[in-house]
């Protein structure tokens, strides 16, 4: 019964730690796509159009208002930027306490790793969250950029300054080389995860049949306990008929008994009356 219970909480345990991989896998694979998705995002934000610029309006508008339509709109990108910069920033926090919790992980035991494993998937879903966020905050940098850009060619244009290089400041790399090492991460973690689902498959397996095996042996325990009970009952059954027949025997010898005493003690006084009859008799032949 002891190692029944054993292997039973045994199976349990594993079922848990089982269930809590399978999420973890779940979440992972979700990850991967997510990172495809960002890559394939990143791939073309070079190829988006500018945003479109009414060159006519600026041309004609005095060189007052265009200086300081282009100094706001510097204000607005450099806002954006030191938004971006701080986003990627985290980002790049949030993938080292990613990896810390992977490395911990890997030197964890069985139960340690339970609850690290649902901390690495929450820390994996910020990272992602923040990886969406950084896509869509690039492509406005992007733009804004593009629309500056175009302002200030036509100012500087009107102010007679040529061969001006307009380099953007956005730098997708960063991210796309982050992205890479989240790729190699989530699929080392996604092969070691189901490397390790499928131990925990085999093994259960084996509990399971090794709890099988003893419920056969237990239930054929009972049902040999049971048939021990019922034999032990009938004979307590049979000895208690027995007790009281023997009872109810008493009860009719008893008075039989008393009879036959009352019989005895009559023997004895038609014995005593015989003898003296005998002696007379003989006294009388005696006397002849």
């Amino acid at each position: 019964q002891k190692k029944f219970i054993k292997v039973q909480v045994s199976a349990e345990f594993n079922q848990e730690i089982l269930a809590q991989k399978e999420l973890t896998l779940k979440v992972l694979n979700a990850q991967l796509e997510g990172i495809d998705r960002l890559e394939q995002e990143l791939s073309v934000i070079d190829d988006d159009d500018d945003e479109g610029i009414d060159v006519e309006t600026l041309e004609s508008m005095p060189l007052g208002d265009l200086e300081n339509k282009v100094g706001d709109l510097q204000q607005e990108t450099s806002k954006v930027v030191n938004f971006v910069n701080m986003q990627e920033e985290e980002l790049s926090l949030q993938g080292d306490a990613v990896r810390e919790l992977e490395d911990n992980i890997a030197n964890a035991s069985e139960v340690d790793k339970f609850g690290l494993e649902s901390e690495l998937a929450d820390a994996q879903e910020a990272m992602k969250l923040l990886n969406e966020t950084l896509v869509g905050q690039r492509k406005n940098l992007k733009k804004q950029q593009k629309n500056l850009n175009g302002h200030l060619k036509i100012l500087t244009r009107r102010k007679g300054v040529s061969d001006v290089d307009f380099k953007e400041t956005i730098n997708v790399q960063p991210l796309m080389t982050e992205l890479t090492n989240q790729r190699q991460y989530t699929v080392k973690k996604i092969n070691q995860l189901t490397e390790e689902i499928e131990q925990i498959n085999s093994s259960q397996k084996t509990l399971e049949q090794e709890l099988h095996s003893l419920q056969q042996e237990y239930q054929e325990e009972k049902e040999n306990t049971q048939q021990q009970e019922k034999q032990l009952l009938q004979i307590y059954q049979q000895i208690t008929e027995t007790v009281c027949n023997i009872g109810l025997l008493e009860q009719i010898l008893e008075p039989i008994q008393d009879q036959l005493k009352d019989l005895s003690g009559n023997m004895e006084n038609i014995q005593q009356g015989n003898q003296i009859v005998t002696q007379v008799i003989n006294e009388l032949k005696s006397m002849k």
